[in-house]
């Protein structure tokens, strides 16, 4: 700045008289950048602090808007899962003691890891039924682009602790500021309410729709070479300590795979179904607990009228699957719903 002071000085038109001005000039422009500055800091700090407010109230929305307000004091019967729980189970006439922990593309290690922060919640001698989807298996959420969008749901029903975070360039903002997500991509309905009861509306369409559904989850499963790949030991992992945690809370640990229509479980090959079954298997030889597979159960593969699609139960298949798991329930372990 003293440089500038003399090359004004020295070149100014004014001479002497234009090295004065230049002076009271630069001494407002001082002034003044002083103020910009405070001003500038001072906006900034307001943008963080709304951003932050905006988040917390997103957050405290998000909770109340949730089934998870709903909780009961203690719960005697609960499942988790994927959409195939968020659909396929109805606890309509059992809503005071019963609680859907499930949501829509729901991992494995996020089942574990509510039950694992609620564990409290449940009744000794309670009920938790693991549903464990076909394709569960072999998911990774990570690897989905909306990632990020989606784990926002969970900030308003688990501590961080709990959560699973990418770690990338924006990992700070996804683990503080997740409110931020939302504005980059619509979540849509994350905490899904009700059932839905609607059917399959053409049943021209059924093959095809199946055909699509199946492929889309097979993609999971199938290399490009077809042979099909090695379960996801974390989520093999994650089964078993959602399995010993029960054990631990003197919760009853079932497996459940919900039904199918079969023109969506045709499409997976025999191969497929043999590596899951027995994985399933192994787990509950290894903990002596029940698999309850409805996957292509007669009652339910050849009932279009009962689902929404090829794989998620409607509103009146979710009664009726409902009303046997409960029967299933009664029977083997003498537990009143």
């Amino acid at each position: 700045m003293v440089n500038l002071y003399y090359f004004l000085h020295n070149n100014s038109i004014f001479g002497k008289q234009g090295y004065k001005y230049s002076i009271y000039l630069f001494s407002i422009l001082g002034v003044t950048m002083k103020k910009l500055t405070v001003k500038v800091f001072g906006l900034l700090l307001g943008v963080i602090l709304l951003v932050l407010e905006i988040n917390s109230l997103w957050e405290m929305y998000m909770w109340n808007s949730s089934t998870y307000r709903k909780m009961p004091d203690k719960i005697t019967i609960a499942n988790t899962g994927s959409s195939h729980g968020v659909f396929g189970i109805d606890y309509k006439d059992y809503e005071e003691n019963a609680f859907n922990f499930a949501m829509i593309s729901q991992s494995l290690e996020y089942d574990y890891e509510l039950i694992d922060y609620y564990s409290d919640q449940f009744s000794e001698d309670s009920i938790l039924l693991i549903v464990v989807s076909w394709y569960a298996l072999w998911y990774d959420e990570l690897e989905e682009e909306s990632f990020e969008s989606k784990n926002t749901r969970y900030f308003a029903v688990l501590d961080k602790e709990h959560m699973r975070f990418n770690e990338n360039e924006n990992s700070y903002r996804n683990k503080n500021v997740p409110f931020i997500n939302v504005i980059n991509r619509e979540v849509g309905n994350v905490f899904k309410e009700g059932i839905n009861a609607g059917s399959v509306a053409e049943e021209k369409t059924l093959r095809k729709i199946g055909e699509e559904r199946a492929a889309a989850h097979l993609k999971l499963i199938i290399s490009e070479t077809g042979e099909v790949l090695p379960v996801l030991e974390n989520n093999r992992e994650a089964i078993i300590k959602l399995v010993e945690l029960c054990k631990r809370h003197n919760i009853i640990p079932v497996i459940v795979t919900t039904p199918y229509l079969s023109e969506y479980s045709d499409n997976y090959p025999k191969e497929v179904k043999n590596v899951f079954n027995r994985t399933i298997s192994e787990i509950c030889v290894n903990y002596e607990i029940e698999h309850w597979d409805f996957s292509e159960d007669e009652r339910f593969c050849n009932s279009v009228n009962l689902f929404s699609d090829t794989d998620h139960l409607n509103g009146e298949g979710a009664k009726l699957f409902t009303g046997l798991i409960m029967e299933n329930i009664q029977r083997e372990y003498s537990v009143n719903i």
